[in-house]
């Protein structure tokens, strides 16, 4: 068996045979698997080859068998102990999917320990160095002395880790003598690290270069990759030193050099040094002693990244965020920088603020920012210092939300920049704040002394700019200020500043600054300017351009500026686009129209105020458009065409939205007629308050509509949030007619008409009105003049002006409406009726959505007075409709009646139901819903229909509560004009309950009084004359004044009291007992109800209804009782069949 392990160590090492592993793992087996005393050198043999070759699973198994054995001969007993040293390992690490246990592996190594194992010191000192939570604590000095055992057994690995604990004072005292001795020991037994620190000793320590390069090429021989990284390095410091050409000798030594650091790194950079991988990559990427290859560098620098190199990783992210090697990806870039972050790179949170900032990615930048300005690492560096200028910019240009500096604080930051650090691109941020107050107060000579500091030591061309911009600010601009500002542009503009150079140019083309204009050097300047990519430039080329009477070349010039995403350029093509449309072909306008839009609404989102006015206008302009085109169709009010008008009606809405945020966006940046067009379409839009804002903003910058506009506001009285001031109002509006703005005069026409802060005064009225037609045309006032006449009853003279208001503006709906109703009513012998004139007029003012015209002209159609064909009576349903939806409580209040009933049209022809045609059909729900409308809107008469549907359980469940809500809501709406219907319709309600008939009493009372005849007094005097009776609701009894006043109903045939004179002379209420009268009185109830057909009995009051069935049962006992008449058991029998009868029909009702 022993020849089994030899044969198979010959195979293994290649002693007298080709080394063949195969073979040699055969016999070793052979020896493992079969019993003898050698059996236990053939399982070591086996596992030791098997843990060589990477079968470190198999390797196990057999390291236990081996480990198992028990011998006494010391030629066994090491590679037992070995056997279980591997063992240990295996527990300890976990290797081969082994469970670790550390615990086992702990107490093997001690037991090994015991008896002298210099690997087991070794790996024991490992346990105590790192520590084995529940099994052994961290020891350094236990780990020390393991080491040192070890050491002097000679186990190599321990005598570097002495020499290497030594050095660093861990575990002992430190002593670098010492230390310096054991690293020699393990250097001259061939430890690749020992060799390497005596190398790094030389270098740095003893300062000698080639003793170091010594020792750094023995490790590196030893395959070391460090020292092979360190080779290349001292070889490429070389090749940075600058040689004459001339010198051809130290030329080819360098060549050599250099040739000799390239095989170094490429070696190192082969077997996976981060390090050197990166560092080759670096020459690959500068083409140091290799042809540049972007391609091979970024593979490089990927190699490195995968073991976490820091700087790799982020020479990645640059690669990415400049597309070098890599096809350009700023979100990889991005990834690449905050990974190295993550890995602790101090640079990495800089890049990335870097990069975020150039995408406008301000929150995050500022993040990333943060995080470098606190660095301790990058204190004092150009890094650190601009990080912290970065992080104040931020905070005070507002760049970020919520950041954790105040301005005052970030303004302190770049204070300490300026004076303790002395960091000049700091001088002009500081300058800037100083300037415009940012964090501090305004202080214009110390902006101007920063400014000057940042020209002159930083050559910072903004500053430059800034001072021409400051001079240029002073409210009385000298000579020598403009002298200045040229020289600072001039300066800024020669160093290349592409603003500077703008600027030259604007002053050149315009003569600003006292400069002559030349527009040759001015142009020059621009294209400068423009090469740069300044987009301003841009515009004013295409602005020359376009002066110069060259549309072609203007609108070029401004596609660069568009491509630059300049705003001014984007503006000034769409203007010129939307001029030359009339000169478009037909079928390329909508393009071009469409092009146009996109331009302004780009410039608009890049904030330029111009186009956002601008495209207010234009939104504006389609809005009214589109309201123009909805009344011009509105005369055909078919179901298609109303669906037409709604949507032109809709689409107005969106574009009145779209100009009103595009407005207030300009407004905000100091655009006056911004302001005053933006309150015009909230005016429209009935929030008056937003108007106002608007109005005041653009008044106070003296635009004279808005001045006349709020001037109109202070006249008004109501308007939600604003104080009416007539006096204030009146006052401004002279001022503005004193100016010559005739908008006034209409207004001042109003004030006099209407007494608005001025006392009224109708010939003054006149004056002005006459005044505001003279010069605007004003169809409006020529109106009111009507309106006075009409005051005066000069309906001739009136009915003239209106004539005049429609003739100038055919639009016009009120004159429309006022003439409309003259020629439908006539006046006197003055104005003639005319029916086809009283329809045009008022269809005329229809089409203006004048809902007065439309109910007046619905209620016409739909009059039974004059008969209307069936389309022009579903003609007046429309527009009932139609005014109901505009909000006429009139128009909803007719509407509902007509719901409630429903109406048919029966042409005069028809004999039977065939023809007839439902013009409104019957809809008690819709019925409700106008009434409740109307009366929301203060319609009593409205109200007193809800409350009537409530009543009576229409439509909705009974409730006499709501009901009387309702009746009383439509006392209340006119407590100057009572209304006996509404009084009387709560008092019945209030009757049904006993606790509220004192007030229903009060409530008859009220509509007796109110009511104008003895019809309308009727129904209150009975229920008063049932109170005096009866004495409810506390009311003192007056029996016999009651009965007077029921008996005289009764005796006028009012058969609602009937039944109650009859109860009262059966009782002798208020009359002496009279059973014949009763009787008679009973019987005429009977008599009644004989009459009546069920039809008409359906139609009669509930309570008449009850009082006949009542009677009936009265009768029946008069009958049975021969009470006054004699005994007539069939006609009971007959009446208690009548009362049946009747009983059962309520019951189905």
């Amino acid at each position: 068996m022993q020849a089994y392990v030899l044969i198979g160590e010959c195979y293994e090492k290649g002693r007298g045979v080709h080394v063949n592993q195969r073979t040699a793992l055969e016999y070793y087996r052979k020896a493992a698997e079969t019993k003898s005393t050698y059996q236990m050198n053939g399982q070591y043999a086996l596992a030791e080859l098997l843990f060589r070759t990477g079968q470190a699973g198999d390797a196990f198994d057999w390291y236990k068998r081996a480990s198992s054995h028990q011998h006494y001969e010391s030629s066994f007993l090491k590679p037992i102990r070995r056997a279980k040293l591997m063992v240990a390992r295996y527990y300890l690490h976990g290797w081969a999917h082994v469970n670790p246990d550390k615990a086992r592996a702990f107490e093997m190594l001690n037991e090994l320990a015991d008896h002298d194992g210099d690997s087991a010191h070794y790996w024991l000192a490992s346990c105590y160095l790192e520590g084995i939570p529940g099994v052994c604590e961290v020891d350094t000095a236990v780990a020390f002395k393991y080491y040192m055992k070890a050491a002097k057994a000679g186990h190599l690995d321990s005598q570097f880790e002495v020499a290497y604990m030594l050095a660093h004072g861990n575990g002992t005292i430190r002593n670098r003598e010492e230390a310096l001795l054991w690293y020699k020991k393990a250097a001259n037994k061939g430890h690749p690290v020992a060799i390497y620190t005596l190398g790094l000793h030389f270098l740095h320590n003893v300062r000698n270069l080639n003793k170091a390069m010594t020792y750094f090429e023995r490790a590196a021989d030893l395959g070391h990759t460090e020292s092979m990284e360190r080779l290349a390095e001292i070889y490429l410091m070389d090749i940075a030193r600058p040689i004459s050409s001339l010198d051809r000798a130290a030329k080819r030594a360098q060549e050599q050099r250099c040739k000799q650091a390239l095989a170094w790194i490429k070696r190192a950079a082969e077997r996976g040094h981060r390090v050197a991988q990166r560092e080759l990559g670096k020459l690959h990427d500068r083409a140091l002693g290799v042809p540049e290859d972007h391609r091979k560098a970024f593979e490089l620098f990927s190699c490195a990244a995968q073991q976490n190199d820091t700087v790799a990783i982020l020479l990645l992210g640059s690669y990415y965020e400049h597309g070098q090697g890599v096809p350009q990806d700023v979100h990889r870039a991005l990834e690449h920088y905050l990974r190295a972050a993550s890995l602790g790179s101090e640079r990495a949170s800089f890049a990335a603020g870097q990069l975020y900032h150039k995408l406008h990615r301000f929150q995050e930048a500022y993040v990333q920012y943060k995080i470098a300005a606190k660095d301790k690492r990058l204190r004092g560096s150009v890094t650190g210092k601009t990080a912290r200028l970065m992080v104040a910019r931020y905070v005070l240009l507002a760049m970020v939300s919520n950041p954790e500096e105040s301005k005052e604080e970030a303004f302190e930051m770049l204070h300490d920049l300026v004076l303790k650090d002395e960091f000049s691109p700091s001088f002009y941020w500081h300058g800037y704040c100083c300037h415009h107050g940012l964090g501090t107060a305004v202080q214009l000579e110390k902006a101007i002394h920063w400014y000057n500091r940042a020209a002159e030591e930083a050559k910072d061309t903004q500053a430059m700019v800034q001072l021409a911009n400051l001079y240029e600010q002073e409210s009385s601009s000298s000579e020598e200020d403009d002298i200045r500002i040229i020289q600072c542009l001039k300066r800024a503009a020669e160093l290349g500043d592409a603003e500077g150079q703008y600027k030259l140019g604007m002053a050149h083309w315009r003569g600003l600054q006292r400069m002559e204009i030349d527009k040759i050097k001015a142009a020059e300047w621009f294209k400068q300017s423009a090469s740069q990519g300044y987009g301003m430039s841009h515009w004013a080329l295409g602005q020359m351009f376009l002066e110069n009477g060259d549309r072609d070349l203007a609108l070029l010039s401004w596609d660069n500026g568009v491509r630059l995403e300049n705003a001014a350029s984007m503006r000034s093509q769409a203007q010129l686009l939307l001029t030359m449309l009339p000169e478009t072909a037909e079928q390329d306008r909508r393009m071009q129209y469409t092009r146009a839009m996109k331009l302004l609404t780009d410039a608009a989102h890049q904030g330029d105020a111009e186009s956002h006015l601008y495209l207010g206008r234009i939104y504006v302009a389609d809005a009214a458009a589109l309201k123009q085109r909805a009344h011009a169709i509105d005369g055909d009010l078919d179901e298609h065409t109303s669906n037409d008008i709604m949507e032109l009606l809709e689409q107005q809405k969106q574009q009145e939205e779209r100009a009103k945020n595009h407005l207030e966006l300009a407004a905000k940046e100091g655009q006056v007629e911004a302001m005053f067009l933006a309150g015009q379409i909230w005016h429209e839009q009935s929030n008056y308050l937003q108007a106002n804002k608007y109005y005041q903003q653009a008044a106070d910058a003296g635009y004279m509509l808005a001045r006349v506009m709020r001037a109109r506001y202070r006249l008004a009285e109501g308007l939600p949030g604003i104080v009416a001031d007539p006096e204030a109002g009146f006052k401004e509006l002279m001022a503005c007619a004193q100016e010559q703005c005739s908008s006034a005069y209409h207004s001042l026409g109003q004030c006099y008409e209407l007494g608005l802060g001025v006392q009224q005064d109708y010939e003054k009225a006149l004056e002005w009105y006459s005044r505001s037609v003279e010069t605007t045309a004003d169809a409006e006032a020529v109106f009111r003049i009507g309106r006075i006449h009409a005051r005066d009853h000069k309906e001739l003279d009136a009915c003239r002006w209106y004539e005049l208001a429609c003739h100038m503006d055919n639009t016009h709906a009120r004159a429309h409406y006022h003439l409309g109703l003259y020629y439908l009513h006539g006046v006197h012998d003055t104005i003639q009726r005319n029916f086809e004139s009283a329809v045009y007029h008022l269809q005329q003012a229809i089409r203006q959505n004048d809902y007065d015209a439309m109910f007046e002209l619905g209620i016409l159609y739909l009059s039974d007075d004059m008969q209307f064909t069936v389309e022009q009576q579903l003609d007046g349903f429309a527009y009932l409709e139609h005014a109901a939806q505009l909000g006429s409580c009139d128009a909803q209040r007719e509407l509902g009646k007509l719901y409630h009933t429903g109406k048919d049209y029966c042409p005069s022809s028809s004999i039977d139901d065939t023809g007839i045609v439902t013009i409104v059909p019957q809809q008690l729900g819709r019925a409700f819903d106008l009434f409740c409308q109307a009366a929301e809107q203060g319609d009593r008469s409205a109200a007193l229909f809800v409350g009537t549907f409530y009543e009576h359980g229409i439509h909705v469940s009974a409730d006499p509560s709501s009901a009387a809500q309702w009746y009383d809501i439509a006392i209340r709406l006119d407590l100057q004009q009572p209304w006996w219907v509404a009084e009387l319709a709560l008092a019945r309600v209030l009757h049904q309950d006993p606790s509220q008939r004192s007030r229903a009493y009060q409530l008859f009372q009220a509509a007796f009084e109110h009511a104008e005849t003895d019809e309308q007094r009727s129904t209150a005097e009975i229920m008063m004359a049932r109170y005096r009776l009866h004495g409810w609701g506390d009311v003192s009894i007056q029996d016999k004044v009651a009965m007077m006043v029921l008996l005289r109903y009764a005796r006028a045939g009012e058969a609602r009291v009937f039944y109650e004179v009859a109860w009262s002379f059966e009782r002798g209420l208020g009359v002496d007992q009279d059973l014949k009268q009763a009787f008679i009185w009973y019987s005429q109830l009977e008599q009644l109800a004989s009459t009546l057909t069920q039809e008409e009995e359906e139609l009669l009051d509930d309570d008449l209804q009850q009082d006949i069935t009542n009677a009936l049962v009265r009768l029946v006992e008069f009958y049975r009782c021969g009470w006054t008449t004699r005994v007539d058991l069939a006609k009971a029998t007959t009446l208690e069949n009548q009362i049946a009868r009747r009983t059962a029909r309520v019951r189905d009702l």
